[in-house]
């Protein structure tokens, strides 16, 4: 992986900044792997960036994966909580059977041999978030809460 040509951008922040980056740079990965704080603007960092990496040990269904979604992106996720019900693997993006990190090696291979697809995936991803993902749930939240009343 040191030989090839990737980047990975971490976006958040949090108490495990300080370590993650301390990990980075024991590792070497200091002109691989950035943490680029928080992002307001979702579409800024989906043009930027080409495919999700979101190997979870929990989860329950992640916005950052619907967001990446409704950007046009694929996704490489764990079979944990609601991933699967978003990605279909080999469809819209690959599936880690388990978060182990034998899977999660195995999943990046295979999502690196098709990284050429990538972009058809997304093509797919952003056409099945648009037919099933509710973009405002708010605005049905409030509806059923006055209907309620």
């Amino acid at each position: 992986w040191k030989s090839r040509n990737w980047k990975l951008r971490l976006y958040g922040a949090g108490k495990d900044q300080k370590y993650i980056e301390e990990l980075i740079q024991f590792y070497e990965l200091t002109n691989k792997v950035t943490i680029e704080g928080h992002i307001n603007d979702i579409r800024k960092l989906w043009a930027e960036n080409q495919l999700l990496l979101l190997p979870s040990i929990a989860e329950g269904k992640p916005l950052a994966l619907e967001e990446a979604m409704f950007c046009g992106r694929a996704a490489v996720v764990t079979d944990v909580a609601g991933n699967t019900e978003l990605i279909k693997d080999g469809k819209t993006g690959f599936v880690i059977d388990a978060p182990v990190l034998k899977l999660i090696d195995q999943a990046l291979e295979q999502a690196w041999e098709h990284r050429k697809n990538w972009e058809q995936m997304g093509e797919h991803a952003h056409k099945w978030a648009v037919r099933n993902i509710d973009p405002s749930p708010e605005d049905k939240l409030v509806t059923l809460l006055l209907d309620a009343h």
